[in-house]
C-alpha cells in the first residue's frame, strides 16, 4: 500500500492495482457519501479526508472531490488545472498546483481559503479544522513588479496595483489598450461618462449649457473641460455630441 490518511469520519487508501496504479477505496462513517469513491475517478497518486468529505487526487493531476458539499468544498474550480498534492480541511479543501501555487476553496469563515497574494511558490500543504499552511518556496513571477504574481494579476504586464477593472471583464483598465481615453485619467472611456456634467446618466441639453458656460475658461479644474488640456473649447464641444444620449455604463 503506498499510502493511507486517516480522518475522523473514515478511512482511505491508495492501493496498487493490477497495473501499478492507485486505486482508491474507503470506508467508515458514510453519511454524506464521503466513502463512495466515484465509479469513473481512475488511478490515483494522493488521498485526503476533511471532515465529511474526501479528495483525491489523480495520476494526471486532476483533483475530485465528493460527499458533504454544503458549503462547496468538493466543488472542484474549473480552472484548477493540474495538481500534485491536496489536503481536507473540515470544511474545506486544499490543492497544490503543479506550479507551486496555491488554491482552496469551501468554508471561509475564518480565512481559511484566503492564498495570501504574496505566498510564492509552494512545495506543500497541509490542513487543519479551520486553517490552511503552506510551506513556500520561490517568489512566484510578477512581471510588472505590483506585488501581485501574475496569476493573480488582471494585467501582468502594467504595473496597476489597485486592479481597476471598470467593465468588470476580467482585464484590468491599464491593459485595455486600444481603447479612447479622452481626458487621459487610464480609464477606458467605455466606462466612464465624463460629457455627462451633471451626472444623471444622459448627455443631454443641461451639459450642453453647462459646456458653453464656460466657453473658453483656461483651467483644467473646470468639468467642461473634459480634455484636461486647460481650454473649454472646440475639442470639448465635440466630444460631448458624440456622446449625446444614454451614458454607456
Amino acid at each position: 500500500m503506498n499510502s493511507v490518511i486517516v480522518s475522523a469520519v473514515a478511512v482511505m487508501a491508495v492501493g496498487a492495482g493490477a497495473s501499478g496504479q492507485g486505486i482508491v477505496r474507503a470506508w467508515g462513517d458514510n453519511a454524506f457519501g464521503q466513502c463512495n469513491v466515484p465509479t469513473d475517478l481512475g488511478p490515483c497518486t494522493a488521498v485526503a479526508g476533511g471532515g465529511f468529505h474526501t479528495v483525491a487526487l489523480r495520476t494526471d493531476g486532476i483533483v475530485r472531490a465528493w460527499g458533504l458539499n454544503g458549503d462547496g468544498q468538493c466543488n472542484v474550480p474549473a480552472d484548477l488545472g493540474a495538481c500534485t498534492a491536496v489536503a481536507g480541511g473540515y470544511i474545506h479543501t486544499v490543492a497544490l498546483r503543479t506550479d507551486g501555487i496555491v488554491r482552496a476553496w469551501g468554508l471561509n469563515g475564518d480565512g481559511q481559503c484566503n492564498v495570501p497574494a504574496d505566498l510564492g511558490a509552494c512545495t506543500a500543504v497541509a490542513v487543519g479544522t479551520r486553517h490552511t499552511v503552506a510551506l513556500a518556496g520561490p517568489p512566484l513571477p510578477d512581471s510588472d513588479g505590483d506585488f501581485r504574481p501574475d496569476h493573480l494579476d488582471n494585467c501582468p504586464t502594467v504595473s496597476n496595483p489597485t486592479q481597476a477593472d471598470c467593465d468588470g471583464n476580467g482585464v484590468g483598465d491599464a491593459c485595455q489598450s486600444g481603447f479612447a481615453d479622452f481626458n487621459v485619467n487610464g480609464i477606458p472611456d467605455y466606462c466612464e461618462c465624463i460629457a455627462d456634467l451633471f451626472v444623471d446618466g444622459r448627455v443631454n441639453g443641461g451639459d450642453l449649457g453647462a459646456l458653453l458656460s464656460q466657453w473658453g475658461a483656461a483651467t483644467t479644474t473646470t468639468a467642461s473641460d473634459l480634455n484636461r488640456d486647460g481650454t473649454v473649447n472646440g475639442a470639448d464641444l465635440a466630444y460631448l455630441l458624440s456622446n449625446w444620449g444614454p451614458c454607456p455604463n
